[in-house]
C-alpha cells in the first residue's frame, strides 16, 4: 500500500484538516477576548506558536493510534478486518463541517458586529491622530514644549523660583499665534522622568523642547536656558545669563526672543514681554502659585493666600497676582475654615479686581458668561460662550462641553475635549472630563475606556472610579466592579456603588444591607440626600427617590441627570427639574454654534 493510501486509510488528512479548521477558529476567538482582559498581542502569539506547534504531534498521534471501540490502541495492534477507521472517518468529516459552519457563524458575527465596532474605535482614534497632526503641520516646525527649570540652588525651596521661571517663559511664547506652545500642565508633567528629549517631544507632538536650570543666591540669579531640536536630539542654542532680581523679565523676554530667532517664527505683530514688577511681589507670586498648583490643600490656599496679599500690597495693581488669587478662591471649595458665602464674595471680588484690570480678560469673560446661567437667559450664555468659545477653543473648552451636555449633544462635547487633548495631551482634566461626559450619554463602555485612561495619568479619582465600577455593573461585569467599587477609600462612594452593584447583580438582600447602613450613616458624608435619592431611583423605588429628592435644596438637576435616570419617563422628573433646575423645555431651540475641527 502506498504511502498516501496509508495516510488516508489512517484518517491523518481528516485529522490535519480538523485541527487546521479548529485551530483557525481558536485564533480568532483569542484575538478577540483576550484583549478585553488586558493580555497584549504578546498573548496571541503564545497561543498561535502552540498551535503550531502541536500540529506535527497530533499528526504522528492520528498515524500511530487507532481509535477502537475499547479505546486507543497503537495501529498495528488493531486487527484490519475489525478496524472502524471509515466509521471513523464519516465522524471527523462531520466534525470538520461543524467546526466550518462555527468558523462560519464567527466570521459573520465578526464581520458584521463586531467590525463595525471596531471601524468606529479605528476612526475615531485616526480622526484624534489627524487632528494632532493637521495642527503640528499648521505650524510646520514651530511648535514646542518648555520643560520646568531645574533648581540649581542651595535650598530645594527654591524650586518654585525655577519652576516660575519657566512658566512665565511658556506664557510669553503662548502669546505668539504664530508660535504652538504646549501648555504647563503637559509639559511639566515630565518633571523628574527619565525618558529622551526624543520619546518627550514625540509624546507632546512638538518639534522643539526649551530646557534651562536657574541658580538663586540672594538678589542674584543664573539662568541657563537650550533650545533643543527633537528629532536629532541636537542643541540648536545655548546661553548662560547672569542677572539680578530687577533685570529678570528682560532675561525672560530675551529668551523668548533667542526661541523665536531661531525658529525663525515670521511674527505678525510685535513680541510680547513681560510686564515689569517689583522683584519682591513677583518672587511673592511665584511663591503662591507653587503652592496652589502643586499642593491644594486648605493650609496651601491659606498660604497662597497671605503671600498674595504681601505681593498685592506691594503691587496692587498686579493682573496676574489677582487672578491667581481668584483662582485660590475657586480651587479652595467648601472646608469648614471659611464658610460657602464668604468663600463666594472673595472670589467675586477677586473677579471684578482682574475685570478692572483687564476688561477683556477670557477668564473673567467666562465667569460673567456663567452668571447668565439661568432659565431665562440660557440663549444669552450660549451666545457669549461660543464668541469666547471661538476665540479661545482651549480656554473655553469645559464650559462649552458643559454646555452641550445639557443640550444633548455629546459628539460635540467629546469634540472640544479631544481638540483640548490635542494642545494639552498630559493634561488629565479632559480625560475626567470625557468620563463624565459619556457617563451622563449612557455610554458605559466609552466610560470605562476614558476612565482608565484618565486613572493612568491621575490615579485616585475616587468619583470617576465610582463611575467605572458602575458602568462595569450595568454592562453585567459585576464581579470586577465589586472588587473596584470595595476598594473606594470614602464611605459614602464605596456604600452608595454596592448597593446600586448588588441590586443589579439581583442581590437584594446584600443591596438592601448596605442601603440601610447608607442611611444610618446619614448617606456616607455630605449631601446624604441627593445619594439616597440617586440610589432609590436606581433600585426602581421611584416614590422614595422622589421623596428624598424633595428633601435636597441646593441640588440643581438637569433633565438628562444620569443620576436619577431611573426617574426620568415619570412625569414628577419634569415638574421637578422645572421647579429646582433646568427642563428639557428651557433648552428646546437654543443655538450654540461653535467651531470644533471634525
Amino acid at each position: 500500500m502506498s504511502l498516501f493510501s496509508e495516510l488516508k486509510r489512517r484518517n491523518v488528512f481528516r485529522v490535519g484538516t480538523a485541527y487546521i479548521v479548529a485551530a483557525w477558529l481558536v485564533i480568532q476567538v483569542v484575538e478577540t477576548i483576550l484583549p478585553a482582559f488586558g493580555f497584549d498581542s504578546s498573548a496571541v502569539r503564545i497561543v498561535v506558536i502552540v498551535l503550531a506547534v502541536l500540529f506535527v504531534p497530533v499528526l504522528v498521534f492520528s498515524w500511530a493510534f487507532e481509535l477502537t471501540p475499547e479505546g486507543l490502541k497503537r495501529d498495528h495492534e488493531v486487527d484490519r478486518r475489525l478496524s472502524i477507521t471509515p466509521q471513523t472517518g464519516k465522524r471527523l468529516d462531520r466534525l470538520i463541517m461543524v467546526v466550518l459552519a462555527l468558523a462560519l457563524g464567527y466570521f459573520a458575527f465578526d464581520k458584521f458586529v463586531l467590525d463595525p465596532a471596531r471601524d468606529v474605535d479605528i476612526a475615531e482614534a485616526a480622526r484624534h491622530e489627524g487632528r494632532s497632526e493637521a495642527l503640528v503641520e499648521s505650524h510646520g516646525d514651530k511648535s514646542i514644549a518648555v520643560l520646568p527649570f531645574v533648581n540649581m540652588s542651595s535650598d530645594p525651596e527654591q524650586e518654585f523660583f525655577s519652576d516660575g521661571i519657566a512658566e512665565e517663559v511658556l506664557n510669553l511664547l503662548a502669546r505668539i499665534p504664530e508660535l504652538r506652545v504646549i501648555s504647563r500642565s503637559s509639559a511639566f508633567s515630565f518633571r523628574d522622568k527619565d525618558i529622551e528629549i526624543p520619546d518627550v517631544a514625540r509624546r507632546l507632538n512638538v518639534a522643539h523642547i526649551l530646557e534651562g536650570s536657574v541658580r538663586k543666591a540672594g538678589n542674584r540669579v543664573r539662568i541657563t536656558a537650550q533650545l533643543i531640536e527633537a528629532r536629532s536630539d541636537t542643541h540648536l542654542w545655548s546661553e548662560t545669563y547672569d542677572r539680578t532680581l530687577e533685570d529678570i523679565f528682560a532675561t525672560q523676554d530675551e529668551i523668548a526672543a533667542a526661541v523665536v530667532e531661531q525658529l525663525e517664527v515670521t511674527l505678525v505683530g510685535e513680541a510680547p514681554t513681560s510686564t515689569t514688577i517689583d522683584p519682591d511681589a513677583y518672587t511673592l507670586f511665584l511663591h503662591a502659585r507653587h503652592i496652589r498648583q502643586t499642593q491644594r490643600t486648605v493650609q496651601a490656599y491659606l498660604k497662597a493666600e497671605e503671600l498674595l496679599r504681601e505681593a498685592l500690597e506691594i503691587e496692587p495693581e498686579y493682573l496676574d497676582a489677582r487672578l491667581e488669587l481668584a483662582l485660590v478662591y475657586i480651587d479652595w471649595g467648601d472646608d469648614g475654615v471659611r464658610s460657602k458665602q464668604e468663600i463666594q464674595s472673595l472670589r467675586q471680588d477677586a473677579y471684578d479686581a482682574v475685570e478692572r484690570l483687564d476688561p477683556d480678560n477670557t477668564f473673567v469673560a467666562l465667569r460673567n458668561a456663567q452668571k447668565l446661567f439661568d432659565a431665562r437667559k440660557y440663549q444669552e450664555y450660549a451666545t457669549r460662550l461660543a464668541e469666547i468659545y471661538n476665540s479661545d477653543p482651549t480656554e473655553a473648552a469645559l464650559e462649552a462641553k458643559v454646555f452641550l451636555e445639557l443640550l444633548g449633544r455629546y459628539d460635540e462635547a467629546a469634540a472640544t475635549q479631544n481638540v483640548w487633548l490635542t494642545h494639552d495631551p498630559g493634561n488629565c482634566a479632559p480625560y475626567l472630563n470625557l468620563t463624565v461626559l459619556w457617563w451622563i450619554a449612557g455610554d458605559h463602555h466609552k466610560v470605562i475606556e476614558w476612565g482608565e485612561k484618565a486613572a493612568n495619568l491621575c490615579p485616585g479619582n475616587t468619583s470617576q472610579i465610582l463611575k467605572i465600577g458602575l458602568s462595569l455593573a450595568f454592562l453585567g461585569r459585576f464581579d470586577e466592579a465589586l472588587k473596584i467599587i470595595s476598594k473606594l477609600q470614602t464611605d459614602r462612594h464605596r456604600l452608595y456603588g454596592l448597593v446600586v452593584v448588588h441590586h443589579l447583580a439581583g442581590s437584594q438582600g446584600q443591596s438592601d444591607q448596605h442601603l440601610e447602613i447608607l442611611k444610618s450613616s446619614g448617606g456616607g458624608g455630605t449631601a446624604p440626600e441627593f445619594w439616597l435619592a440617586s440610589a432609590y431611583s436606581f433600585r426602581g423605588e421611584i416614590d422614595t427617590a422622589f421623596e428624598w429628592l424633595d428633601k435636597f435644596g441646593p441640588y440643581v438637576f438637569w433633565w438628562n441627570d444620569p443620576w436619577f435616570r431611573g426617574l426620568a419617563h415619570d412625569p414628577r422628573w419634569e415638574t421637578l427639574t422645572e421647579k429646582k433646575g433646568i427642563s428639557q423645555k428651557d433648552v428646546e431651540g437654543i443655538e450654540f454654534e461653535i467651531t470644533v475641527p471634525d
